[in-house]
Protein backbone atom coordinates (compact mmCIF):
# COMPACT_ATOMS: atom_id res chain seq x y z
CA UNK A 1 0.00 0.00 0.00
CA UNK A 2 1.19 3.24 -0.95
CA UNK A 3 2.14 5.63 1.73
CA UNK A 4 -0.40 8.21 -0.11
CA UNK A 5 -3.09 5.70 0.84
CA UNK A 6 -1.68 5.03 4.01
CA UNK A 7 -2.10 9.17 5.08
CA UNK A 8 -5.80 9.02 3.63
CA UNK A 9 -8.70 9.89 6.19
CA UNK A 10 -10.71 7.20 6.60
CA UNK A 11 -14.95 7.76 6.87
CA UNK A 12 -16.76 5.59 9.22
CA UNK A 13 -20.31 5.17 10.11
CA UNK A 14 -20.90 4.68 13.34
CA UNK A 15 -23.91 3.43 15.14
CA UNK A 16 -25.78 4.68 18.47
CA UNK A 17 -25.21 1.56 20.66
CA UNK A 18 -27.68 -1.12 20.19
CA UNK A 19 -28.52 -4.38 21.51
CA UNK A 20 -26.63 -7.26 19.05
CA UNK A 21 -26.99 -10.84 19.34
CA UNK A 22 -23.65 -12.37 19.61
CA UNK A 23 -22.56 -16.31 19.31
CA UNK A 24 -20.35 -17.27 21.75
CA UNK A 25 -19.22 -20.84 23.13
CA UNK A 26 -21.61 -21.46 25.45
CA UNK A 27 -24.85 -20.26 23.06
CA UNK A 28 -26.17 -16.60 22.04
CA UNK A 29 -25.95 -13.07 24.36
CA UNK A 30 -26.69 -9.79 23.95
CA UNK A 31 -23.99 -7.15 24.14
CA UNK A 32 -24.83 -3.20 23.43
CA UNK A 33 -22.34 -1.83 21.54
CA UNK A 34 -21.68 -0.13 18.35
CA UNK A 35 -21.55 -0.95 14.62
CA UNK A 36 -18.85 0.85 12.91
CA UNK A 37 -18.84 0.96 8.87
CA UNK A 38 -15.88 1.90 6.98
CA UNK A 39 -15.36 1.35 2.78
CA UNK A 40 -12.98 0.40 0.24
CA UNK A 41 -13.49 1.72 -3.44
CA UNK A 42 -12.10 -1.11 -5.82
CA UNK A 43 -11.58 0.27 -9.48
CA UNK A 44 -10.76 -2.43 -11.39
CA UNK A 45 -7.82 -1.95 -13.89
CA UNK A 46 -8.84 -3.43 -16.74
CA UNK A 47 -5.26 -2.96 -18.19
CA UNK A 48 -3.35 -4.97 -16.26
CA UNK A 49 -5.96 -7.76 -15.54
CA UNK A 50 -5.42 -8.02 -19.63
CA UNK A 51 -1.95 -8.19 -19.12
CA UNK A 52 -2.21 -11.04 -16.54
CA UNK A 53 -4.43 -13.04 -18.65
CA UNK A 54 -1.72 -12.85 -21.17
CA UNK A 55 0.90 -13.71 -19.88
CA UNK A 56 -0.67 -16.99 -18.44
CA UNK A 57 -0.30 -19.92 -20.62
CA UNK A 58 -2.99 -21.04 -23.06
CA UNK A 59 -3.52 -24.02 -20.80
CA UNK A 60 -3.87 -22.57 -17.93
CA UNK A 61 -7.79 -21.64 -16.05
CA UNK A 62 -8.05 -17.70 -15.97
CA UNK A 63 -10.70 -17.79 -13.83
CA UNK A 64 -9.81 -20.18 -11.63
CA UNK A 65 -6.61 -18.80 -11.30
CA UNK A 66 -8.54 -15.59 -10.23
CA UNK A 67 -10.70 -17.49 -7.84
CA UNK A 68 -7.76 -18.71 -6.16
CA UNK A 69 -6.20 -15.23 -5.21
CA UNK A 70 -9.28 -14.50 -3.98
CA UNK A 71 -9.78 -17.41 -2.00
CA UNK A 72 -5.81 -16.89 -0.37
CA UNK A 73 -6.99 -13.15 0.09
CA UNK A 74 -10.28 -14.10 2.20
CA UNK A 75 -8.07 -16.88 3.79
CA UNK A 76 -5.46 -14.49 5.13
CA UNK A 77 -8.14 -12.36 6.44
CA UNK A 78 -9.23 -14.99 8.07
CA UNK A 79 -6.51 -15.87 9.49
CA UNK A 80 -5.26 -12.44 10.56
CA UNK A 81 -8.98 -12.08 13.05
CA UNK A 82 -7.36 -15.32 14.53
CA UNK A 83 -4.01 -13.91 15.14
CA UNK A 84 -5.93 -11.11 17.41
CA UNK A 85 -8.20 -12.74 19.17
CA UNK A 86 -8.11 -11.35 22.66
CA UNK A 87 -7.75 -13.54 25.71
CA UNK A 88 -9.23 -11.06 28.26
CA UNK A 89 -12.57 -10.18 29.54
CA UNK A 90 -14.96 -7.88 27.06
CA UNK A 91 -14.81 -4.84 28.86
CA UNK A 92 -17.90 -4.24 31.10
CA UNK A 93 -18.35 -7.85 30.68
CA UNK A 94 -17.68 -10.47 32.76
CA UNK A 95 -17.93 -12.61 29.90
CA UNK A 96 -14.62 -13.86 28.32
CA UNK A 97 -14.50 -12.35 24.89
CA UNK A 98 -12.57 -14.91 22.54
CA UNK A 99 -15.90 -15.19 20.27
CA UNK A 100 -17.32 -11.90 20.47
CA UNK A 101 -14.19 -9.78 19.36
CA UNK A 102 -12.87 -10.28 16.81
CA UNK A 103 -15.82 -12.97 15.55
CA UNK A 104 -17.89 -9.95 14.77
CA UNK A 105 -15.68 -8.59 12.23
CA UNK A 106 -17.73 -8.82 9.24
CA UNK A 107 -16.97 -7.93 5.53
CA UNK A 108 -19.78 -6.90 2.98
CA UNK A 109 -19.16 -6.62 -1.13
CA UNK A 110 -21.91 -4.62 -1.98
CA UNK A 111 -22.85 -4.44 -6.15
CA UNK A 112 -25.36 -2.54 -7.84
CA UNK A 113 -26.83 -2.26 -11.29
CA UNK A 114 -29.63 -1.97 -13.61
CA UNK A 115 -32.14 1.63 -13.39
CA UNK A 116 -29.88 4.83 -13.75
CA UNK A 117 -27.17 2.92 -13.68
CA UNK A 118 -27.61 0.86 -16.88
CA UNK A 119 -25.14 -0.86 -18.64
CA UNK A 120 -22.29 -0.31 -15.78
CA UNK A 121 -22.12 -2.30 -12.76
CA UNK A 122 -20.51 -0.41 -9.47
CA UNK A 123 -18.87 -2.71 -6.59
CA UNK A 124 -17.47 -1.77 -3.06
CA UNK A 125 -16.19 -3.69 -0.45
CA UNK A 126 -16.88 -2.56 2.85
CA UNK A 127 -15.80 -3.40 6.66
CA UNK A 128 -17.69 -3.72 9.84
CA UNK A 129 -16.98 -3.58 13.44
CA UNK A 130 -18.28 -3.86 16.76
CA UNK A 131 -17.42 -3.12 20.55
CA UNK A 132 -19.34 -1.74 23.34
CA UNK A 133 -17.05 1.53 23.26
CA UNK A 134 -18.02 3.58 19.93
CA UNK A 135 -14.43 4.95 19.61
CA UNK A 136 -13.00 1.27 20.24
CA UNK A 137 -15.18 0.37 17.16
CA UNK A 138 -14.36 3.39 14.45
CA UNK A 139 -10.54 2.80 15.29
CA UNK A 140 -10.98 -0.77 14.59
CA UNK A 141 -13.02 -0.08 11.28
CA UNK A 142 -10.38 2.18 10.05
CA UNK A 143 -7.88 -0.53 10.64
CA UNK A 144 -10.14 -3.06 9.11
CA UNK A 145 -10.53 -0.48 6.04
CA UNK A 146 -6.26 0.13 5.25
CA UNK A 147 -5.86 -4.36 6.33
CA UNK A 148 -8.10 -4.64 2.41
CA UNK A 149 -6.40 -2.13 0.92
CA UNK A 150 -3.04 -3.33 1.68
CA UNK A 151 -4.19 -7.08 1.18
CA UNK A 152 -6.65 -6.96 -2.02
CA UNK A 153 -5.43 -7.81 -4.96
CA UNK A 154 -3.63 -4.61 -6.59
CA UNK A 155 -5.44 -4.83 -10.38
CA UNK A 156 -8.55 -3.45 -8.52
CA UNK A 157 -6.72 -0.32 -7.36
CA UNK A 158 -8.04 -0.53 -3.52
CA UNK A 159 -8.54 2.96 -1.88
CA UNK A 160 -10.24 3.71 1.60
CA UNK A 161 -13.24 5.63 1.01
CA UNK A 162 -12.38 8.71 2.23
CA UNK A 163 -15.29 10.76 1.99
CA UNK A 164 -19.61 10.17 3.02
CA UNK A 165 -20.61 10.81 -0.47
CA UNK A 166 -18.37 7.95 -1.55
CA UNK A 167 -19.08 5.83 1.72
CA UNK A 168 -23.01 6.13 0.21
CA UNK A 169 -22.56 6.14 -3.04
CA UNK A 170 -22.62 2.29 -3.17
CA UNK A 171 -23.70 1.45 0.53
CA UNK A 172 -27.71 2.44 -0.02
CA UNK A 173 -29.24 2.18 3.22
CA UNK A 174 -32.37 4.03 2.19
CA UNK A 175 -35.83 1.83 2.84
CA UNK A 176 -35.39 -0.80 0.03
CA UNK A 177 -39.45 -2.16 -0.86
CA UNK A 178 -38.35 -5.36 -0.77
CA UNK A 179 -35.00 -7.63 0.85
CA UNK A 180 -34.51 -10.86 0.62
CA UNK A 181 -31.73 -13.63 0.73
CA UNK A 182 -30.57 -16.63 -1.39
CA UNK A 183 -29.82 -19.26 0.98
CA UNK A 184 -28.37 -23.24 0.92
CA UNK A 185 -31.53 -25.72 0.51
CA UNK A 186 -32.49 -27.86 4.00
CA UNK A 187 -34.56 -30.13 5.45
CA UNK A 188 -35.40 -33.64 6.98
CA UNK A 189 -35.50 -37.19 4.79
CA UNK A 190 -38.67 -38.78 6.22
CA UNK A 191 -38.44 -42.46 6.67
CA UNK A 192 -41.71 -43.46 5.26
CA UNK A 193 -41.39 -47.06 6.30
CA UNK A 194 -41.10 -46.21 10.23
CA UNK A 195 -43.65 -42.80 9.68
CA UNK A 196 -41.36 -40.55 11.39
CA UNK A 197 -38.80 -37.45 10.86
CA UNK A 198 -35.31 -38.05 13.30
CA UNK A 199 -32.73 -35.58 13.75
CA UNK A 200 -30.24 -37.37 12.16
CA UNK A 201 -32.38 -37.50 9.15
CA UNK A 202 -31.57 -33.79 8.59
CA UNK A 203 -29.97 -32.74 5.04
CA UNK A 204 -28.18 -29.90 4.07
CA UNK A 205 -27.58 -29.06 0.08
CA UNK A 206 -23.71 -27.71 -0.99
CA UNK A 207 -23.27 -24.77 -3.55
CA UNK A 208 -21.74 -25.49 -6.68
CA UNK A 209 -21.06 -21.92 -8.16
CA UNK A 210 -19.36 -21.51 -11.67
CA UNK A 211 -17.77 -18.50 -12.38
CA UNK A 212 -19.75 -18.57 -15.70
CA UNK A 213 -23.09 -18.50 -13.87
CA UNK A 214 -22.47 -15.88 -11.81
CA UNK A 215 -20.89 -13.41 -14.44
CA UNK A 216 -24.42 -14.37 -15.93
CA UNK A 217 -25.84 -12.64 -12.85
CA UNK A 218 -23.77 -9.86 -13.91
CA UNK A 219 -24.64 -9.53 -16.80
CA UNK A 220 -28.22 -9.21 -15.41
CA UNK A 221 -27.85 -7.20 -12.78
CA UNK A 222 -26.78 -4.40 -15.87
CA UNK A 223 -29.76 -4.87 -17.54
CA UNK A 224 -32.76 -4.87 -15.03
CA UNK A 225 -35.26 -1.85 -15.19
CA UNK A 226 -34.47 -0.41 -11.63
CA UNK A 227 -31.56 -0.11 -9.53
CA UNK A 228 -30.90 -3.57 -7.72
CA UNK A 229 -28.09 -4.57 -5.08
CA UNK A 230 -26.59 -7.72 -4.53
CA UNK A 231 -24.56 -7.68 -0.94
CA UNK A 232 -22.48 -10.65 -0.17
CA UNK A 233 -22.02 -10.37 3.50
CA UNK A 234 -18.84 -12.68 4.86
CA UNK A 235 -17.79 -13.01 8.76
CA UNK A 236 -14.28 -15.43 9.48
CA UNK A 237 -15.59 -17.71 12.00
CA UNK A 238 -14.74 -21.20 13.22
CA UNK A 239 -17.04 -23.69 14.30
CA UNK A 240 -18.29 -23.84 17.53
CA UNK A 241 -18.12 -26.74 19.96
CA UNK A 242 -21.41 -27.87 19.64
CA UNK A 243 -21.26 -27.72 15.58
CA UNK A 244 -18.38 -29.83 15.92
CA UNK A 245 -20.28 -32.19 18.13
CA UNK A 246 -23.53 -31.93 15.88
CA UNK A 247 -21.15 -32.39 12.19
CA UNK A 248 -19.94 -35.61 13.68
CA UNK A 249 -23.13 -36.60 14.79
CA UNK A 250 -25.04 -35.93 11.69
CA UNK A 251 -22.28 -38.28 10.47
CA UNK A 252 -22.74 -40.93 12.55
CA UNK A 253 -26.33 -41.13 12.33
CA UNK A 254 -25.36 -41.64 8.16
CA UNK A 255 -23.00 -44.20 8.87
CA UNK A 256 -25.77 -46.00 10.46
CA UNK A 257 -28.54 -45.53 8.09
CA UNK A 258 -25.53 -46.66 5.00
CA UNK A 259 -25.15 -49.96 7.19
CA UNK A 260 -28.50 -50.66 8.65
CA UNK A 261 -30.95 -53.91 8.13
CA UNK A 262 -32.93 -51.28 5.98
CA UNK A 263 -31.39 -51.25 2.49
CA UNK A 264 -33.17 -48.86 0.74
CA UNK A 265 -31.65 -46.19 3.36
CA UNK A 266 -28.33 -47.66 2.42
CA UNK A 267 -27.61 -44.99 -0.65
CA UNK A 268 -29.43 -41.80 1.32
CA UNK A 269 -26.32 -42.73 4.40
CA UNK A 270 -23.68 -43.50 2.51
CA UNK A 271 -24.14 -39.79 0.14
CA UNK A 272 -25.25 -37.71 3.33
CA UNK A 273 -21.85 -39.41 5.49
CA UNK A 274 -19.65 -38.24 2.95
CA UNK A 275 -21.15 -35.07 2.54
CA UNK A 276 -21.09 -34.34 6.63
CA UNK A 277 -17.38 -35.56 6.95
CA UNK A 278 -16.07 -33.20 4.02
CA UNK A 279 -18.12 -30.52 5.10
CA UNK A 280 -15.94 -31.39 8.61
CA UNK A 281 -13.18 -31.80 7.40
CA UNK A 282 -13.23 -28.08 4.87
CA UNK A 283 -14.78 -26.20 7.78
CA UNK A 284 -12.22 -27.28 11.03
CA UNK A 285 -9.78 -25.21 9.73
CA UNK A 286 -11.40 -21.90 9.37
CA UNK A 287 -14.49 -20.68 8.56
CA UNK A 288 -16.74 -18.20 7.33
CA UNK A 289 -20.47 -17.07 7.28
CA UNK A 290 -22.06 -15.89 4.34
CA UNK A 291 -25.43 -14.54 3.68
CA UNK A 292 -26.49 -13.25 0.34
CA UNK A 293 -28.74 -10.25 0.37
CA UNK A 294 -31.10 -9.00 -2.59
CA UNK A 295 -32.30 -5.54 -2.25
CA UNK A 296 -34.32 -3.27 -4.32
CA UNK A 297 -38.10 -2.90 -5.89
CA UNK A 298 -39.55 -6.29 -5.96
CA UNK A 299 -39.80 -7.59 -9.55
CA UNK A 300 -36.28 -6.77 -10.14
CA UNK A 301 -34.92 -7.68 -7.13
CA UNK A 302 -36.84 -11.48 -7.41
CA UNK A 303 -35.27 -11.74 -10.81
CA UNK A 304 -31.57 -11.25 -10.22
CA UNK A 305 -32.59 -13.62 -6.60
CA UNK A 306 -33.96 -16.09 -8.94
CA UNK A 307 -30.95 -15.96 -11.20
CA UNK A 308 -28.09 -16.19 -8.33
CA UNK A 309 -29.87 -18.92 -6.88
CA UNK A 310 -29.37 -20.78 -10.23
CA UNK A 311 -26.18 -19.94 -10.56
CA UNK A 312 -25.26 -21.75 -7.36
CA UNK A 313 -26.66 -25.16 -8.26
CA UNK A 314 -24.69 -27.38 -10.29
CA UNK A 315 -25.34 -27.23 -13.84
CA UNK A 316 -25.88 -31.31 -14.16
CA UNK A 317 -28.28 -31.40 -12.15
CA UNK A 318 -26.57 -33.05 -9.26
CA UNK A 319 -28.49 -34.23 -6.10
CA UNK A 320 -28.07 -32.38 -3.79
CA UNK A 321 -26.89 -29.07 -4.93
CA UNK A 322 -29.26 -26.29 -4.67
CA UNK A 323 -30.61 -22.73 -3.42
CA UNK A 324 -33.53 -21.11 -2.12
CA UNK A 325 -34.55 -17.51 -1.92
CA UNK A 326 -36.06 -16.01 1.44
CA UNK A 327 -37.91 -12.84 1.26
CA UNK A 328 -38.66 -11.23 4.39
CA UNK A 329 -42.80 -11.23 4.56
CA UNK A 330 -43.65 -9.90 8.10
CA UNK A 331 -42.72 -7.12 9.73
CA UNK A 332 -40.48 -8.73 12.19
CA UNK A 333 -38.32 -10.20 9.57
CA UNK A 334 -38.31 -6.89 7.80
CA UNK A 335 -37.07 -4.71 10.86
CA UNK A 336 -34.04 -7.25 11.41
CA UNK A 337 -33.40 -7.98 7.45
CA UNK A 338 -33.19 -3.80 6.96
CA UNK A 339 -30.56 -3.87 10.36
CA UNK A 340 -28.59 -6.03 8.93
CA UNK A 341 -28.62 -4.31 5.51
CA UNK A 342 -28.11 -1.17 7.42
CA UNK A 343 -25.03 -2.42 9.60
CA UNK A 344 -23.35 -5.34 7.62
CA UNK A 345 -25.26 -7.66 10.32
CA UNK A 346 -25.88 -11.43 10.23
CA UNK A 347 -28.97 -11.49 13.19
CA UNK A 348 -30.89 -14.58 12.18
CA UNK A 349 -34.76 -14.31 10.69
CA UNK A 350 -36.95 -16.58 8.67
CA UNK A 351 -37.70 -19.88 9.13
CA UNK A 352 -34.53 -22.44 10.22
CA UNK A 353 -35.43 -26.34 9.85
CA UNK A 354 -32.38 -27.04 11.70
CA UNK A 355 -32.49 -27.83 15.49
CA UNK A 356 -31.37 -24.95 17.90
CA UNK A 357 -27.64 -25.07 17.77
CA UNK A 358 -27.41 -26.03 14.31
CA UNK A 359 -29.03 -22.98 12.50
CA UNK A 360 -25.38 -21.27 11.67
CA UNK A 361 -24.27 -24.51 9.08
CA UNK A 362 -26.50 -22.83 6.33
CA UNK A 363 -24.14 -20.51 5.88
CA UNK A 364 -21.03 -22.06 6.78
CA UNK A 365 -18.52 -21.66 3.57
CA UNK A 366 -14.77 -21.78 3.31
CA UNK A 367 -12.14 -20.01 1.42
CA UNK A 368 -12.23 -21.33 -1.98
CA UNK A 369 -16.28 -20.80 -2.16
CA UNK A 370 -15.69 -16.99 -0.81
CA UNK A 371 -13.36 -16.65 -3.73
CA UNK A 372 -15.72 -17.89 -6.13
CA UNK A 373 -18.32 -15.84 -4.95
CA UNK A 374 -16.32 -12.34 -4.48
CA UNK A 375 -13.70 -13.04 -7.15
CA UNK A 376 -15.52 -13.43 -10.32
CA UNK A 377 -17.39 -10.09 -9.35
CA UNK A 378 -14.66 -8.09 -9.07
Amino acid sequence: MSDAKMAESVFVRVSEPIPTVVETETGSMVVRGAHALAGVRLTRDATSSLQLHREMPPDVDYAGAWVQRHARFWAMLAAGMSATAPSTPLRGSSRVASYVDPWTRSFELRLVGGGSRRESVEFGLWVKAFDIDAEAAAMEATALARLVTALWLPECEPRPMCSEADFERGWQTKDLPWLAEVRRDEGFAVRIAEGDVREGDYWLSDWSPAPEGLMEVWDLLRRLPAETWVSVGVRPTRLLEFEERALGELWAQAQRLATGKTVSYHPHGEWQASRWAERLKRWMPGAFLVRLRIGGEPEAGRWIAQALAGALMEPTGSPGSSAVVVAAESEEEQAVARFNWEWADFQAWGDDQAQPGWDRLRYLCDAREIGLLAGVWS
